[in-house]
């Protein structure tokens, strides 16, 4: 949460929460704050904020020090630092795959998967696996919320959240000349550690289905 100069948000891969005061902004998209954990901790660091869509923003903390010089914000202190990926709760944006999609998992022979939006509303959208000799013997069916997508050097990031999960994902994806999209999961932030073009599931464009919502949140 933003208010004023103060951001406070939790890191789950570090188990805490941080609360960081912003001091100065010695060049644009960057803040030298001083942060504060949960436990106690302060120190001082640049906080780089990126605004990605109308609702995405992504976030990275640099490299921490006992004092507040405004060369933190310089690139050699976010070295080896990755974006934390955040969406708003009540905004819900178009998911980029609107119709039915379809494609073979590439590494899970004989199984295909299914990308369906609702036809009621855009932003949401089912997902399955199923054998592809039979449609009907369905082992995974995941149903979606999109909250916008941003494109950086030639790929897509999409940030969903699962209806049975707690957490919101990212999917990166890459589209084709001949048509459909190469798809691969991106992690709960957006990893741009990711090769949708070479390690990608192909998801090919069938027809403009869609399906009846009947799936709620959880």
């Amino acid at each position: 949460s933003v208010k004023g100069g103060q951001l406070i948000y939790k890191s789950d891969e570090e188990l805490t929460s941080y609360s960081a005061d912003t001091i100065s902004s010695p060049i644009p998209n960057r803040y030298l704050v001083r942060l504060e954990t949960s436990c106690g901790h302060a120190a001082y660091a640049c906080l780089a904020l990126e605004k990605r869509s109308d609702n995405i923003i992504e976030l990275m903390i640099g490299k921490h020090s006992k004092s507040s010089h405004q060369r933190l914000c310089d690139q050699e202190h976010f070295l080896a630092k990755h974006w934390l990926t955040l969406g708003k709760d009540n905004m819900r944006s178009s998911c980029p795959l609107v119709g039915e999609f379809s494609g073979a998992l590439p590494d899970a022979e004989g199984l295909c998967a299914r990308s369906v939006t609702s036809c009621d509303r855009s932003d949401q959208m089912n997902y399955q696996v199923y054998n592809c000799e039979n449609t009907t013997e369905v082992y995974e069916d995941r149903s979606y919320h999109c909250y916008g997508a941003f494109e950086e050097n030639g790929l897509v990031y999409t940030v969903v959240k699962r209806l049975d999960l707690p957490y919101k994902e990212c999917f990166v994806g890459t589209s084709l000349e001949r048509g459909g999209s190469m798809i691969t999961e991106a992690g709960t932030s957006c990893g741009r550690n990711r090769e949708p073009g070479t390690s990608g599931m192909l998801l090919s464009y069938r027809s403009d289905q869609c399906v009846e919502w009947k799936w709620e949140e959880v």
